[in-house]
């Protein structure tokens, strides 16, 4: 047994690997072969999932399109990662601006619901509801 999901009625275990800004510099980032090449040995490896980790970036279309080409499905989180909850002294009312993060969420919602890998979007996975924070150290 264990976590079955139904993708479009059928029967699908996720099995997940994770993308951590393969481009920094951005070098790369207008290259199909690239993220053909990169999202294809997710695949090859036995993998149907990518998690677009959420201190990176929403990537170019170009990855999106390489998933969909693919086959792979994408967990998108949003840019809330790492100490957004205070466990290591950092803020518990994070983002500073939820007006312009929210804005930064629509826009890319909007961007990114076109494509048929787009399985999920996620806030983050480091994160509680400020109701239910651990308290500071």
């Amino acid at each position: 047994k264990g976590r079955a999901f139904r993708v479009n009625g059928e029967k699908l275990f996720i099995r997940g690997g994770n993308w951590i800004g393969t481009d920094a510099a951005w070098r790369y980032s207008a290259s199909r072969q690239r993220f053909d090449d990169e999202v294809r040995y997710h695949a090859e490896a036995g993998l149907n999932l990518i998690r677009v980790w959420g201190g990176g970036v929403a990537e170019a279309d170009l990855f999106y399109e390489a998933c969909d080409r693919a086959g792979v499905l994408v967990y998108q989180e949003f840019w809330m990662s790492g100490d957004n909850n205070g466990r290591w002294a950092g803020s518990y009312d994070w983002p500073d601006d939820f007006a312009a993060y929210g804005v930064a969420v629509a826009d890319t919602v909007k961007r990114l619901r076109r494509f048929a890998a787009l399985l999920w979007l996620g806030g983050g996975n480091e994160l509680y509801p400020r109701a239910k924070n651990p308290p500071p150290p």
